[in-house]
């Protein structure tokens, strides 16, 4: 994300603490000079092309067993385990990557996104889920679901974690404008995944 879709997104406002407003606004300005510096980086481009590709946990997964760090005979869903480790990856305090093995191999492979999100991290380490989630929340409810009611107050719609659930004769227009919103928000086209309940 470049420093333009970093403030237009308000992700410095979404980063919480119990720390002065002077010291995080300071804080948070620091982290967009970091941003827009680091944008064009080698593996700030190749983290944003595998992670808008849909396919980061299938990626990251071969590149753990490519490491040894997975074994296929005994975890039957890659990408689910994949998913794990990233997660923790980015969530987990700033100094487990002095001994997680995981925490290394990303920074091997990542090294300056990850020294964003550790950046994100140094106030509080919960800053950067919090600032991720309630980014999602916005853009999925705030915008598109408003879109959606303010244009088409007949669609019925109910949200889960970042998904929307619709009717079938209304799943193409509600793909349509989160797909939109997401890319206006982002900065880049999502790859959304749809579900059928049955």
């Amino acid at each position: 994300m470049g420093d333009r879709l970093f403030n237009a997104s308000l992700v410095s406002e979404k980063i919480s603490s119990s720390k002065s407003y002077t010291m995080i606004k300071s804080y948070t300005m620091m982290l967009g000079v970091l941003i827009r510096r680091s944008r064009f980086l080698q593996d700030i481009s190749k983290y944003i092309q595998i992670a808008t590709s849909g396919r980061f946990y299938e990626e990251f997964g071969d590149l753990l067993i490519r490491n040894n760090l997975l074994n296929t005979d005994q975890i039957s869903n890659i990408r689910e385990h994949a998913k794990k480790i990233t997660f923790r990856t980015l969530f987990s305090k700033n100094y487990y990557e002095s001994f997680d093995r995981y925490i290394m191999l990303f920074k091997e492979a990542f090294p300056n996104v990850l020294r964003i999100f550790r950046r994100t991290k140094r106030i509080h380490h919960r800053a950067l889920a919090v600032a991720l989630q309630s980014l999602e929340a916005d853009i999925v409810l705030n915008k598109a679901c408003k879109i959606i009611n303010d244009n088409y107050p007949e669609v019925p719609i109910f949200t889960l974690h970042d998904s929307i659930i619709t009717t079938e004769e209304n799943v193409n227009l509600v793909k349509e404008i989160m797909h939109r919103t997401l890319e206006h928000y982002i900065g880049y086209p999502p790859v959304l995944k749809e579900d059928r309940w049955e």
